[in-house]
């Protein structure tokens, strides 16, 4: 199945649009300004990028314990092989944010499952308010079908940092689900956020060549995932902080 993924503030997988897919996304969630959501894992981005004539339509929630959730919505989008477009914005109408844009363009580099993707998230018309912008460059590994691998660095201006993550993806129930984890380095490279997650298409997986029917020809463009992130950060006494997000991921 080709892959697909998203990102945070600062940093999964998508299936293509009528199979069943697989997508990732993120936010960073009570640790950094928030960004444009480039594929990927839970907060870090991956070298997936959406496969052409692909759209994922996603919205999104951060929450924790004695903090008000915030809601974002945001869209990805693949035109031509290897290149993904993207936006986000914050749904709850804050007027200090603004929309913020993501681009990643991405290569195979041999047949054994490399692939390395450079880009750019986090850009918009007001750096005060939304942040710096976030260029990175990132690495991704399969290991013979079994799990991936992933390794990259972004230089965000004060704030630059590596990353790192791994996913694998099993039929559980008849259906494809991901697990996943990463980490990212966050202030200045003094700490840490770590997130586990999970990621499932709620339609039934097909057999080759089988066309979905009833139900599952509407849940098979939807991919709901979650995950938690912990961080490290010394003066910190938030409590750990959760991230729902539901994808709609439609071929044309």
């Amino acid at each position: 199945m080709e892959r697909v993924a998203t990102v945070s503030v600062r940093r999964s997988r998508a299936g293509r649009g009528l199979g069943v897919a697989l997508a990732g996304l993120i936010l960073l969630a009570l640790s950094r300004p928030l960004s444009a959501s480039p594929s990927g894992l839970n907060n870090t981005p991956t070298a997936d990028t959406c496969p052409v004539k692909t759209v994922v339509i996603q919205g999104w929630t951060g929450f924790a314990h004695d903090v008000d959730p915030d809601w974002w919505t945001g869209m990805k989008l693949g035109l031509i092989k290897g290149l993904e477009l993207g936006a986000d914005w914050d749904a709850d109408g804050d007027p200090s944010r603004h929309v913020q844009f993501q681009g990643k363009y991405g290569i195979d580099l041999n047949d054994w499952g490399t692939r390395a993707a450079v880009g750019i998230a986090n850009v918009s018309d007001d750096e005060d308010r939304n942040g710096d912008v976030f260029p990175y460059a990132v690495i991704t590994q399969d290991v013979k079908g079994w799990f991936r691998v992933h390794a990259g660095y972004d230089i965000q201006e004060d704030n630059q940092g590596a990353f790192a993550g791994v996913d694998t993806t099993l039929c559980l129930l008849g259906r494809d689900v991901t697990f996943c984890a990463d980490v990212i380095q966050t202030n200045e490279r003094d700490d840490a956020l770590y997130a586990p997650g999970i990621k499932f298409g709620l339609g039934r997986k097909l057999a080759e060549g089988e066309e979905a029917s009833g139900v599952d020809a509407v849940l098979q463009h939807f991919v709901f995932e979650t995950w938690a992130n912990f961080s490290t950060a010394s003066d910190s006494h938030e409590p750990a902080g959760y991230v729902a997000k539901m994808n709609f991921v439609l071929g044309f």
